[in-house]
């Protein structure tokens, strides 16, 4: 039964162990470009791994094409959240420097507080140059270029991109994975590019069983694509590879495969090489991944739309279910402990906590404005509205996330996982 199914018996200790130990360790294009949404010391503990393994590591041809068309969006991307950041402490701070909203703090304290502030504000305004430089002066590309030289795989003739993409339209209406998820993202052009674009994890599937069969070594995957076109999942949880994939690459190969998501990686990699993993880092890399999708634009897009036509009907259920059915479905939980459960529960009353105070200030505002006064910032009482509906899109989606959250540290704190 085990040759037969292995995908069935994919976590075999001895398998796994022999792919520690001799297997090929290639990397997703997701988990380079989360390294521009680290931390300093988390991208250092990710890439002293790998600079540890050097000898081993390996992307595909494809993967690398997509971290450099993607390398600057998610560089822009990252300077607007400097830039948020950095606006909303501003307001909060705006929000403290008039002490007769605050007549029950003493001076003192108040400027301790506003000097906290600034120290605050100073530092993201240099992280976000240090950051912004790297639109032209990369010094991430430049360390994965040294990192990855001759480790980057071959890529594909025009005429076997063409042959893969009839393959992989049939494959995809049968639901074969991987990378069916990705059926709707473009492919209407007339450019080859432009076709191929669902079929880039089928695309980079096939070169990595390439590798492994060229090599006659087995696989181990490092993604953090959290898609049902890649994991195995049951009531929420993520249980392993599809089995479906591990039977591919078997049959094909010869060869074992199995996967992990980077903080899952991280933690069994410093266990191969004998050295402690940072749990703060273990910790930020899964922050990362979760927060890739409750911030995807189609999550946001499609609950703001929502939220904004409730308000328009009246409706006091803005962001109930949804969030919270979306929470449960979606498989953010997966592999998810108590204590990181915790640790997100935390990130998330941070960021309510923020929104409040940001609706708190706007509804002074605006009763301010009801009595003719000054609010001390270039305002109409329309944009104030709109800023007002936004905080309590926030506040709202913010809650909801928390209840269903806390829900499940209940749930999985009684099953002591």
């Amino acid at each position: 039964m085990k040759n037969s199914f292995p995908g069935q018996f994919a976590n075999k200790p001895e398998k796994v162990k022999a792919l520690w130990d001799h297997g090929i360790i290639a990397l997703d294009a997701n988990v380079l470009l989360d390294l521009y949404r680290y931390s300093d010391s988390t991208r250092a503990a990710l890439i002293n791994v790998l600079e540890l393994l050097k000898d081993r590591i390996w992307i595909s041809n494809q993967v690398a094409k997509e971290y450099f068309k993607n390398r600057l969006k998610v560089i822009s991307d990252q300077a607007k959240l400097y830039d948020a950041a950095i606006s909303e402490l501003g307001k909060l701070k705006s929000g403290f420097e008039n002490q007769k909203q605050h007549p029950f703090i003493s001076s003192e304290a108040l400027e301790g507080f506003v000097n906290s502030f600034d120290r605050l504000v100073s530092e993201l305004k240099v992280n976000k140059e240090v950051h912004d430089a790297r639109i032209y002066e990369d010094d991430i590309k430049v360390r994965l270029g040294d990192l990855f030289e001759g480790k980057v795989g071959s890529g594909y003739e025009a005429n076997r991109l063409e042959a893969i993409i009839v393959d992989g339209a049939a494959r995809y209406q049968h639901k074969v994975p991987p990378g069916f998820k990705d059926a709707s993202k473009g492919g209407d052009g007339t450019l080859l590019i432009d076709r191929c674009a669902p079929y880039g994890d089928y695309i980079g599937w096939l070169q990595l069983m390439d590798k492994s069969k060229e090599s006659g070594a087995g696989v181990i995957y490092v993604t953090g694509d959290n898609k049902e076109d890649w994991w195995l999942k049951h009531s929420g949880k993520t249980v392993g590879p599809l089995p479906e994939l591990v039977d591919e690459f078997v049959q094909i190969t010869e060869q074992h495969f199995y996967m992990y998501q980077p903080d899952r990686f991280l933690e069994y990699a410093n266990s191969f090489l004998h050295q402690e993993a940072s749990p703060e880092a273990v910790e930020e890399i899964r922050e990362v991944r979760l927060d890739d999708v409750v911030h995807s634009p189609n999550f946001i897009t499609k609950n703001y739309l929502n939220y904004r036509d409730k308000v328009a009907h009246g409706s006091d259920a803005v962001f109930g279910d949804n969030v919270a059915h979306y929470f449960l479905d979606s498989g953010m939980k997966s592999g998810l402990s108590v204590e990181g459960c915790k640790a997100y529960i935390a990130n998330l009353d941070f960021r309510l906590d923020i929104a409040r105070s940001g609706l708190e200030r706007r509804v002074r505002e605006f009763e301010m404005m009801d009595l003719g006064l000054e609010t001390g910032r270039s305002v109409t009482k329309e944009e104030l509205y709109e800023e007002m509906i936004e905080f309590e899109n926030n506040v709202a989606k913010l809650n909801d996330l928390i209840t269903v959250a806390k829900n499940y540290l209940v749930s999985i704190t009684a099953a002591g996982l």
